[in-house]
């Protein structure tokens, strides 16, 4: 299974977020599942790439992540939650390696 069917897989079963959750442009669950298949299907036919980048949000302070997240992507990159304790940042043209430097 690769990590894209295995992220798909945790979209489909992600309980729906409140509205509060919501706030700021974070895209809910099944929102981000179409950006992340309209993005795989857009890399596939473009010999693309694109990174995701997964935050826990279990102990942390969700309002501070997200407007930290909105601030440092690019108007190309989507925000969106995964589940109700990961967010997940698509990262449009980008290497793992460059993922990573990202995150940190």
């Amino acid at each position: 299974m690769t990590l894209f069917v295995k992220l798909l897989s945790r979209f489909q079963q992600a309980a729906p977020q409140s509205d509060a959750m919501l706030a700021d442009g974070i895209h809910p669950p099944t929102q981000m599942n179409a950006v992340l298949e309209r993005e795989r299907a857009r890399a596939d036919r473009n010999a693309g790439c694109f990174s995701v980048i997964v935050f826990s949000v279990a102990d942390c302070d969700v309002r501070r992540l997200s407007q930290e997240a909105k601030k440092r992507v690019r108007c190309i990159d989507d925000v969106g939650w995964i589940d109700r304790n990961s967010l997940g940042v698509l990262v449009v043209d980008c290497s793992v390696e460059t993922a990573q430097q990202i995150a940190r």
